[in-house]
């Protein structure tokens, strides 16, 4: 299942429609002397206008011993965590119009004593806000508007279990408004399109989409289905709007969907399968293709289940390297002008994983060292 990145007080692992958080402690060195490095994860993908592709993620020794950094053209470069931290992790990539690359994260001294950031053309990191009495924090998709602002979806909590919908824009904190009498939210995409912010995520009320700083709209739920999650977000070049997700009875039975324009979703194909959820979408600048991103599996073990992604609507499976698959994921996707489409990841066995990416569909592994 897709995970988002989290920092609290400690570890916690949070079900809300479907969304599972997890965090990772700290290695046993500086990323200036990181050990030799055995694992790690590929997460946000983001091309420039020369072509460039850049990933961001983590490497180290194991998920509770990492460090942030991110790949360009395949390159590997570890990110500076600032003065004393020795705990870091790079989530998503984008990149504005005057070409800076901003990559969204976290670092501390801890996984308990850490805090969200970004970093800007592989600078030190910027520390974001929580604001007024807030200790816990989510982050999740980065974008960029035509004025190069940077924005960043999440949400902000004095507990583990009081997310509260937010965004932030540079180093402003803004929190969103929930449905009705919701006290908890959270979001996961968000995409600028047509002069105006939107994000997805969910209210306690269920998946759900925003406009700017507007109440939420809550996507409709499949006929018979109650529990669920929304993710990524992205329009076509007729600003159809696309959010993913899944949606099931519970939350050992969900299937993969996505709602067109907050209309009543669409369930995509399992193939032999028989559950599955899905992670991004993004659309080619032709408007004809829609790709979306996910996982399939046979039991309900979401550790047994094989990366995926959706062409409109047609799924095939993605090959992985050495090992059986098992925990190998497919998360954000992207499409140069040129059509080519790029999905980031990890190539995984039982034990360990390793960053990747596929170039239209063909496996390529990142560097670790």
């Amino acid at each position: 299942m897709k995970t988002i990145c989290v920092g609290s007080a400690v570890l916690f692992t949070l079900f809300v429609f479907g969304f599972g958080l997890i965090g990772c402690s700290s290695p046993t060195s500086s990323n200036g002397a990181t050990p030799t490095n055995t694992w790690g994860q590929a997460r946000g993908i983001a091309i420039d206008t020369s072509g460039n592709v850049y990933l961001a993620g983590r490497v180290g020794t194991s998920t509770t011993a990492c460090v942030p950094c991110y790949w360009k053209n395949g390159t590997l470069t570890l990110l500076p965590m600032g003065s004393g931290n020795t705990f870091g992790k790079g989530s998503h990539v984008t990149i504005d119009g005057l070409g800076n690359v901003y990559i969204s994260g976290q670092v501390g001294t801890s996984s308990s004593q850490s805090n969200p950031c970004y970093w800007k053309n592989g600078a030190s990191p910027t520390i974001l806000p929580l604001g007024s009495g807030n200790s816990e924090f989510w982050y999740e998709w980065t974008t960029v508007d035509p004025s190069n602002n940077f924005y960043l979806g999440g949400a902000v909590g004095t507990s583990s279990s009081t997310p509260k919908a937010c965004y932030w824009k540079g180093t402003t904190l803004n929190v969103l408004p929930l449905f009705g009498t919701d006290t908890t939210g959270l979001v996961n995409g968000i995409v600028y399109n047509s002069g105006h912010l939107y994000a997805s995520g969910y209210s306690a009320s269920g998946m759900c989409t925003w406009v700017d700083n507007s109440s939420p709209v809550i996507l409709p739920w499949g006929s018979g289905m109650t529990w669920g999650g929304s993710q990524g977000i992205a329009f076509d070049a007729s600003s159809n709007e696309y959010v993913v997700g899944y949606e099931g009875t519970s939350s050992s039975a969900y299937q993969p969907c996505y709602w067109k324009n907050s209309t009543a979703p669409v369930f995509l194909p399992l193939g032999s399968d028989t559950y599955g959820d899905t992670v991004d979408v993004a659309c080619d600048s032709s408007g004809a293709n829609v790709y979306i991103t996910g996982s399939t599996g046979s039991s309900t073990s979401t550790a047994t289940w094989v990366p995926c992604y959706w062409k409109n609507g047609v799924k095939a499976s993605l090959p992985f390297g050495t090992g059986i698959g098992l925990d190998s994921d497919a998360s954000n996707v992207i499409v140069d002008s040129s059509g080519n489409f790029y999905i980031s990841g990890e190539d995984g066995t039982a034990t360990s994983t390793t960053p990747c990416y596929w170039k239209n569909g063909t496996l390529n592994l990142l560097p670790m060292n």
